[in-house]
């Protein structure tokens, strides 16, 4: 009764862009390099169980492996687990370790290393702001608000090798997410022995990744420097011999660092993309942000479904998006493009443009009947916050021209920092607001979630049991069609109620050095997996 997920050739066209100039022969590629990228900032923390910035995250990425890691489509692939099985619902996992697996300091790697580990995780007493990830396994969510001991988080070692995993509910992607930095292993004994300053330090460190820390690794605000871990017996052999994340300087542009040698990937935006094909570097991208007009559902004047519907159906797509800002381009759905589920393109499984097309007669009535149900005989004033810069500035005039036009109404532009702009949505002190969704990782759940009920970040302030229960029926379906059904009619009910208005995408780009591939870069999380990482022989 038990149905083995085994790891799928995805072949199908992928948004994940990458550009190569020049041959690409294996045989001139030399394994045993050292590699350098550029890292914004001092990591803060490389415990996984409780760091939260992109830098430590990063690093835990190279240093740490969980059950499964995940191929450049989002696949996941074996790890520590060599293989694994779920029961017909997906309710129950099983994963089997693969013997040979150790630490850096040659202790074991065992099934009793996750189970304390993800008991850390949502154990009241650590208070881990990320253990949210773990909700999916069984008494999680109790046990972090303290309803349950951690005894009870529903992972069983049972024996060195062999993990059982019980869920509060469904979960056909689960080991995809066990890739992730909060179900990374932990050895309790080495945990104990650090008395408190777990992952602070590279001497409060072991790792059982493809890379290790050593003795000076970690110069505190100008580098960590990993080498390759011996002990790492993984699916794939180890290319390089290091990478040294250095800690960008002021004023010291990504890009330049790897035009000029000095780094072999970096991020870059796309005012420098022009720059990056002029030097015929290789570069990835991914389509993995949606900026749009989000309402303020509480507001008096835009809580009307009928009024954001009336804004929503008068738009002139075809002005506003000839005026997009640099390197945007039209938004037709709110889940971005490189979003992916179970390692195929969601929106290749779904469709595309579930935005509403521009209907004036509608709009009219709408407007209308909006204000007649408020008692007004015209639309109070309207302000649209949107971020600093002449070209959003221009876009959204191109916009608001449309309103004027087609609902007869005025409305006013008020410019801010993005920060501003989210203190504002934070405070419900705004009517409709120009912002991003940006998933902080992959599948259609994360980009959704951001509108629940319960969404600190929730953008339209939504409140809505139905789109609730949409994305629970979604979290806990026996199957992916059940699953992708519900997903659907979620984010058409986010554009159906004009909740959510999607304008445009932006892409995040980053730079591969003359000679070098092989680097994997995560959508969404800002990762890299250098793994397997190769350098052109000189």
């Amino acid at each position: 009764m038990k149905k083995t997920i085994i790891y799928l050739l995805v072949i199908s066209m992928t948004l994940l862009t990458f550009c190569s100039c020049g041959d690409d022969d294996d045989d001139d590629y030399g394994e045993n390099r050292a590699f350098i990228y550029s890292i914004s900032a001092n990591p803060k923390n490389l415990d996984p169980q409780v760091t939260t910035d992109n830098n430590s995250l990063l690093i835990i990425k190279n240093i740490f492996e969980g059950l499964c890691r995940t191929d450049s489509y989002g696949v996941a692939t074996p790890g520590v687990a060599v293989s694994w099985s779920s029961n017909e619902n997906y309710t129950q996992y099983t994963f089997l370790l693969r013997p040979e697996a150790k630490w850096s300091d040659e202790r074991p790697v065992t099934a009793h290393d996750f189970v304390f580990a993800w008991q850390r995780a949502v154990d009241p007493a650590i208070g881990s702001t990320t253990n949210s990830a773990l909700f999916c396994v069984k008494n999680a969510a109790k046990i972090v608000s303290g309803d349950m001991p951690v005894s009870k988080l529903g992972v069983t070692a049972k024996d060195e090798h062999t993990l059982v995993v019980d869920l509060a509910y469904p979960y056909p992607e689960f080991p995809v997410l066990t890739s992730k930095a909060q179900f990374m292993p932990c050895n309790e004994d080495f945990f104990k022995s650090t008395k408190g300053h777990y992952g602070m330090d590279d001497d409060q460190l072991i790792c059982n990744g493809p890379f290790k820390t050593t003795e000076k690794s970690w110069v505190k605000d100008e580098q960590v420097k990993v080498y390759r871990n011996d002990m790492y017996k993984g699916e794939n052999i180890v290319t390089p011999i290091s990478v040294n994340f250095v800690v960008r300087k002021k004023k010291t542009n990504y890009l330049d660092n790897v035009i000029n040698g000095m780094a072999d990937a970096a991020p870059f935006d796309y005012s420098e993309l022009q720059k990056v094909k002029s030097n015929k570097l290789n570069y990835v991208s991914f389509t993995d942000t949606t900026w749009g007009l989000a309402f303020n559902t509480q507001h008096e004047i835009m809580g009307s479904k009928d009024i954001r519907l009336a804004f929503c159906y008068s738009i002139d797509q075809a002005a506003y998006s000839s005026k997009l800002p640099g390197g945007m381009t039209e938004a037709y759905d709110i889940v971005p493009p490189a979003t992916h589920l179970n390692g195929a393109l969601y929106r290749e499984i779904v469709g595309n443009g579930y935005k509403l097309a521009q209907d004036n007669k509608s709009a009219y009535i709408y407007l209308k009947n909006g204000l007649g149900n408020l008692g007004y005989n015209s639309l109070p004033k309207v302000t649209v916050l949107c971020p600093e810069g002449d070209d959003v500035k221009l876009m959204m005039q191109y916009l608001l021209q449309s309103w004027q036009e087609n609902l007869m109404v005025y409305i006013n532009i008020e410019q801010m920092s993005l920060s501003q702009i989210r203190t504002k949505i934070t405070l419900g002190e705004y009517q409709i607001a120009l912002v991003p969704i940006t998933p902080d990782k992959d599948g259609p759940s994360t980009c959704l979630n951001v509108f629940r009920s319960t969404s600190s970040s929730n953008p339209s302030k939504l409140s809505n049991y139905s789109f609730d229960a949409l994305l629970d029926t979604a979290s806990t379906a026996h199957s992916q069609e059940e699953a992708i059904a519900a997903y659907v009619a979620a984010e058409k009910m986010l554009n159906e109620d004009g909740v959510f208005y999607p304008l445009y995408y932006e892409t995040s780009y980053y730079a591969l050095r003359n000679g070098v591939k092989g680097i994997i870069f995560s959508p969404f999380d800002t990762c890299a997996d250098f793994s397997q990482a190769l350098r052109k022989i000189s």
